[in-house]
């Protein structure tokens, strides 16, 4: 299991407050199912349909394996895929919004997906939109930063960084989202023009059940 050194995050100091990195399936399932109280994950990107996946592979039909996180080894489960062979799901680097739906994130407070286009999803009739934001709710995550298209690296993450100093100020991660990116907007705006602002510190999105404050 790869963390990302420097990067462990506590407003206790406990080593099981938060978990951000990078690692298999299992390890990521097993890593912060249940134990961490903030929680970001950082796979290349999120997807949401079949957009991303080549030519002849094609996904079920049900929107929650259409969603999900690419981590490692999704990029070889795809290109075996696309040869026609079969790959274990219990280690193919995809998890899917099904199998986020079946963890125990009871207990976690901030769940972070800092990658392109998480809070993409399909929109049903009755059922709402159905994807990762759906998996990580039923799961019992309480609150659930997304993306709703292509973020900038770079820049993605510094605004990450000042959301979590301004969560850990105010205890509320709805009024520190909305605090970090009116201040990122507005300066945006003018070093860069209103276009670029917005592509930049627009695609977050918070989305939670309950009450957004920790206090």
């Amino acid at each position: 299991m790869e963390l990302i050194p420097g990067k462990r995050i506590s407003k206790s100091g406990s080593a099981t407050d938060a978990w951000i990195g990078r690692g298999t399936v299992e390890d990521w399932k097993t890593e912060v199912g249940g134990r961490a109280k903030v929680a970001e994950a950082v796979p290349p990107s999120g997807f949401d349909n079949n957009s991303k996946f080549p030519r002849g592979v094609r996904l079920a039909n049900n929107p929650m394996l259409r969603s999900g996180l690419a981590l490692a080894g999704a990029q070889r489960t795809i290109e075996a895929w696309t040869r026609g062979e079969a790959v274990a799901s219990e280690n193919d680097g995809i998890v899917t919004a099904e199998e986020i739906g079946l963890l125990n994130l009871r207990g976690t407070r901030l769940v972070v997906l800092s990658a392109c286009d998480t809070g993409l999803g399909e929109a049903r009739s009755g059922e709402g939109v159905l994807g990762l934001r759906r998996g990580f709710i039923q799961a019992g995550a309480q609150n659930l930063l997304m993306t709703l298209w292509p973020i900038d690296d770079e820049r993605t993450a510094d605004l990450i960084a000042d959301f979590y100093a301004a969560d850990k100020q105010h205890g509320n991660a709805a009024k520190a989202l909305s605090d970090v990116q009116r201040k990122w907007l507005t300066r945006l705006r003018t070093e860069k023009g209103t276009s670029e602002a917005c592509r930049i510190a627009g695609p977050f999105i918070l989305s939670f059940q309950g009450n957004a404050s920790s206090r």
